[in-house]
């Protein structure tokens, strides 16, 4: 009795065995991974998911870099030549360059110049090199200032006097004036490097009447942009 129930349990557990063995085999391996082990295969998937995220973050982080560029590119200060001013005061013909800051941020450490100066009838010279002049009996001139343009703010130059007798040689073309200037400046943001907008103008009068009742002279004027768009550059 006792010999046959030794065997019926040997008989018993092997066939025990052989349903684990037949269960592990016919236990789905985890896709492309070839684990039998769950866990080992939550952790391959776990390690892949990972690699996605960090993936991902990489490209969000080139993303908000480019974006940041971008940001950086519409809102930082640009300051140009808006337009001018002009005014009679006494003999002379006053005229004011104004800048416009059409950013929207602060330009900082703003300096900036005008020139004026009387040419003959053939204007200016090849490769003229457009210096800051200063004032004296023939020509007059801006000072260089330092100061900041808020966003959108327009600032005027400083004035410069052109004698009336001057303006009359300009409505018999018998002799021609140019007006040009610059303005540097930097932005408010990191690793800023300097910008520089400069401007060159002729001043033409395309009126000039008699002196009115106020001692003032009748005049209009106009200012085309230099030949060639010379001198007219941002960088």
């Amino acid at each position: 009795m006792r010999e046959w129930t030794k065997e019926k349990y040997e008989a018993k557990e092997a066939e025990r065995r052989k349903k684990i063995e037949n269960g592990i085999k016919r236990r789905p391996r985890c896709w492309h991974l070839r684990q039998t082990d769950p866990i080992a295969g939550f952790t391959a998937w776990l390690a892949i998911f990972t690699g996605v995220l960090v993936f991902i973050a990489g490209l969000q982080w080139n993303e908000m870099r480019g974006s940041g560029n971008d940001f950086e590119a519409v809102q930082k200060a640009f300051v140009y030549r808006a337009s001018f001013e002009t005014g009679i005061i006494g003999d002379f013909q006053t005229v004011t360059a104004f800048w416009k800051n059409s950013g929207s941020t602060p330009a900082m450490r703003v300096s900036r110049w005008i020139s004026w100066k009387q040419f003959d009838e053939s204007g200016l010279s090849v490769n003229y090199p457009f210096p800051d002049l200063e004032r004296n009996g023939s020509y007059s001139s801006g000072s260089s200032e330092r100061t900041v343009m808020g966003p959108g703010q327009t600032t005027g130059s400083a004035v410069i006097y052109i004698p009336l007798t001057i303006l009359r040689l300009v409505r018999e073309r018998k002799s021609r004036v140019f007006v040009w200037g610059w303005t540097e400046y930097f932005d408010v943001f990191e690793d800023s490097k300097i910008h520089r907008t400069e401007f060159c103008n002729e001043l033409t009068a395309t009126q000039f009447g008699p002196v009115n009742g106020d001692g003032k002279a009748q005049t209009a004027l106009s200012f085309p942009e230099c030949a060639g768009g010379i001198h007219n550059s941002a960088y």
